[in-house]
């Protein structure tokens, strides 16, 4: 596709999406929900956010789980996932916001179950 190259994104002006400005892991009725937050710039300063990719790495074992959640026009609003139950142990997530032209940084936070 031509809105994929690269030359196109920067005459375009696309760029890659800025870092969320938090992530928070809830705890209710024994599940565990994923709460991000998008960057404090809006308006014409801010970045389009397709989806976010969520990484939750289980620290004791090495295992992990990654997916997308894609997000459309309410990019610019927090986002909540429900994640379920997770085995016991401290589990990482980490997130980054996506856009046709990348990845942004990464924003990470650990809990322990």
């Amino acid at each position: 596709e031509l809105v994929r190259h690269v030359a196109v994104q920067k005459l375009l002006g696309v760029e890659p999406p800025d870092q969320p400005a938090g992530v928070r892991v809830v705890s209710r009725d024994e599940e565990h929900h994923l709460e991000v937050h998008p960057s404090g710039v809006s308006g014409a300063d801010a970045r389009p956010i397709d989806e976010y990719h969520i990484e939750i790495r289980h620290l004791g074992t090495g295992s992990i789980h990654s997916f997308s959640r894609p997000v459309g026009a309410a990019g610019c609003k927090p986002q909540r996932a429900r994640i379920g139950r997770l085995t016991p142990g401290e589990h990482q997530f980490t997130v980054s916001a996506v856009n046709l032209a990348g990845y942004s940084s990464p924003i990470s936070v650990a809990i322990d179950t």
